[in-house]
């Protein structure tokens, strides 16, 4: 998983949607970028590993990452999404949003 840590505001959390070296692939077929559509899906409730209800930045992004990276190699894209969290404090364990159950 890469996560990098910055020295941004303790609750700050940044996704991007591809390395600085990389480009940011669409899906015309969703009429959404690719990070964008499996963030949404995520956050409906894909990305809900352990089946709390509870979503938390890193199951997120391990739910997105790797769905990301197949969804652009399939277009002949390397696309990773970056995820960077604070150094100190618990942002990638809090949860975006609780599902409602």
């Amino acid at each position: 998983m890469t996560v990098r840590q910055h020295e941004g505001p303790p609750n700050a959390v940044v996704l991007a949607a591809a390395a600085s070296n990389e480009i940011s692939a669409s899906d015309p077929q969703n009429q959404h970028g690719l990070l964008t559509y499996y963030l949404l899906s995520g956050l409906h409730g894909a990305a809900d590993a352990n089946g709390d209800g509870k979503i938390t930045t890193r199951e997120l992004y391990a739910y997105l990452r790797p769905a990301v990276e197949r969804a652009a190699r399939l277009q002949n894209i390397e696309q990773i999404p970056v995820l960077s969290v604070p150094k100190d404090g618990p942002t990638a364990e809090r949860p975006w949003l609780s599902l409602a159950k």
